[in-house]
């Protein structure tokens, strides 16, 4: 672990182990951008005080008096004192001999290796609950006022998105090595996984990249995000609000497929529709009588 005293460095390790040495400079910024705000008001008012001293000699000593108030250290009203720079320790990224830099510690690069395996896992568990393992996306018919094609589930959304980031990194990689370019390959599990497994074998020399850091936090972000998608319960959470159909109240909840249900009527509605059924028309007492149902079931 090391101290840094003059500004955030750029040898700290772009990841979660500097998360508390990264708020604590994030705030002392912003402090700081305060007390220059501070600071610049005062010394308006001081060369505003000062082009207005009376040529008067009786009048003079009271504008000097307030002028100096302002300005000099012992006397109240003087600047104030810019914030303590804060003295948190970070830990250093493993120097790159080549670019000269510093940037991932050993744990945090375990950590983006491991996450690009459980990505792979994980989006395949999502893949067999969107094929019909789990859920609606078994063939239950689940109605919706849209006029366009929708997507077969939020999950098939979800998969296309991380597949799209995968391959453009994958592509961004490939230019930057000098290896051939991507083989065209249709969406799909097979074509993840065969993604991944590219960008886990070149996992070191991409971490060892100065540019690197939007690549490992992206990798993680997508880990937590399906880790939250692969709950075990296909009811993940509930939903606030009033069932548009028969009107009760603390009875919808999310499903593994992304769909919101109502667990007294059956209503079934797409992330839209609960948007507008139900978020865009809740009042105040919905609220109450949600708080009230949830305390006594």
């Amino acid at each position: 672990m090391m101290v840094n005293t003059i500004g955030p460095s750029e040898d700290a390790c772009p990841g979660a182990c500097n998360r508390r040495y990264r708020d604590a400079w994030a705030a002392y910024t912003t402090a700081h951008t305060a007390w220059r705000s501070t600071c610049a008001a005062l010394s308006g008012t001081a060369a505003q005080l000062l082009a207005d001293v009376p040529e008067d000699e009786d009048l003079a000593p009271d504008a000097y008096d307030a002028l100096f108030a302002i300005v000099l250290p012992e006397e109240p009203g003087r600047l104030p004192d810019p914030p303590d720079e804060p003295e948190v320790p970070f830990t250093a990224g493993e120097a790159v001999t080549a670019s000269g830099a510093n940037v991932w510690c050993p744990r945090c690069r375990r950590r983006i290796r491991a996450a690009l395996v459980e990505i792979g896992d994980l989006a395949a568990t999502l893949e067999a609950w969107a094929d019909g393992h789990r859920g609606a996306a078994s063939g239950e018919h689940i109605p919706t006022r849209r006029t366009t094609a929708p997507s077969p589930s939020p999950i098939t959304d979800m998969l296309d998105a991380l597949y799209g980031m995968l391959a453009d990194v994958e592509r961004q990689w490939r230019e930057h090595a000098g290896h051939p370019p991507r083989p065209g390959r249709s969406r799909g599990g097979d074509a993840r996984q065969r993604t991944l497994a590219y960008l886990l074998e070149q996992a070191d020399r991409i971490l060892d990249n100065p540019g690197s850091p939007r690549f490992g936090r992206g990798i993680l972000a997508w880990q937590a995000r399906l880790l939250r998608a692969t709950k075990s319960d296909p009811v993940v959470r509930r939903r606030p609000g009033r069932c548009p159909r028969c009107t009760w109240v603390n009875v919808l909840q999310t499903r593994d497929d992304g769909h919101i249900e109502c667990r007294n009527c059956g209503r079934l509605m797409n992330e839209d529709e609960y948007q507008d059924d139900v978020v865009s028309v809740a009042g105040f007492d919905v609220v109450d009588e949600t708080i009230a149902a949830r305390a006594a079931s």
